[in-house]
């Protein structure tokens, strides 16, 4: 296994858990928005042979309206979340043609499926991923064995915190209803067992897939409250830049990592999926009704 990542501390530590752990493990600090640094960690190593598995994680957040981005912070996360990516298949592609096979694995997030107020740099990084494996699916057909999966994960604990210019109203950030990490984890883990074009993390992000897909209206006009009322409290917010140009030295925290029981999706978001349902059936008998008149 070759780790990278921008942090040499925490990737040294990662390494020996997985050394311990039985597996042979190369840590090389590597900033994903380098091209150069991201075609090197392609190379082939010695002692690793091919390159089977190529998972696409790396991931910076903003939080704020458009209207309070900067330019330079929005095209950072972009530059992380997206491009990072496009260097990373850049690097590894060439490796699976010539093997014949391999599985790239993007992780995007259940924003790659649905739109939030307040995240319009991270959302469009993470549409962008997940149209970026859609079309080298398409490219790559001619590779059976050459496999492109997307997981999208619902919000889960993070080790970081985000990057913000000013939040509506002077608040501050809270989390969401999180997922463990390693839940995440074992979703990447069965990509690369089982190759499948998109697996989506979490109750909560599979049915708010589903409520924007049967009712988009309703949703995007519940949405503004629902996340407002998860992501804000009424204390007010410091501007940072959270983890976009360098990492974060915090602490992580030592259970982040821990089997816990998967949380139910949150009551608000079932009950958004209950009332785009029964709108969606409203709709669908109303037109049936409509036809059946006219007819």
């Amino acid at each position: 296994m070759v780790l990278a990542a921008r942090r040499a501390s925490a990737l040294e530590e990662l390494a020996r858990h997985c050394q311990a752990a039985g597996g042979p493990t190369l840590a090389v600090p590597t900033d994903v928005t380098d091209p150069a640094a991201m075609a090197e960690l392609a190379h082939p190593v010695e002692g690793f042979g091919r390159i089977d598995v190529w998972v696409n994680n790396a991931g910076v957040y903003l939080l704020g309206s458009l209207e309070a981005t900067l330019p330079d912070a929005f095209r950072r996360v972009l530059e992380t979340n997206f491009f990072g990516y496009v260097h990373g298949a850049r690097a590894v592609l060439p490796r699976f043609r010539e093997q014949g096979h391999g599985v790239l694995i993007n992780n995007a997030s259940v924003y790659s499926h649905v739109g939030a107020p307040w995240l319009s740099a991270y959302l469009s990084s993470k549409f962008a991923v997940r149209g970026f494996s859609e079309v080298l699916r398409q490219e790559l057909d001619d590779l059976p064995e050459v496999h492109v999966c997307t997981v999208s994960p619902s919000p889960s604990t993070r080790r970081s915190s985000p990057a913000r210019p000013t939040t509506p109203a002077g608040r501050s950030r809270r989390h969401y209803p999180t997922y463990p990490p390693a839940q995440v984890a074992r979703a990447i883990v069965a990509s690369a067992l089982r190759p499948k074009r998109e697996r989506i993390v979490g109750g909560a992000g599979r049915q708010l897939t589903l409520l924007e897909a049967m009712a988009p209206r309703l949703f995007e006009r519940v949405n503004r409250r629902y996340v407002d009322a998860l992501q804000f409290t009424a204390e007010p917010a410091p501007a940072t830049d959270g983890n976009l140009s360098a990492p974060q030295l915090q602490q992580p925290r030592p259970d982040a990592w821990r089997r816990r029981r998967r949380p139910d999706p949150p009551i608000a978001v079932r009950r958004l999926v209950a009332a785009g349902l029964l709108a969606a059936g409203s709709l669908a008998i109303a037109r049936i009704v409509t036809r059946s008149g006219r007819s």
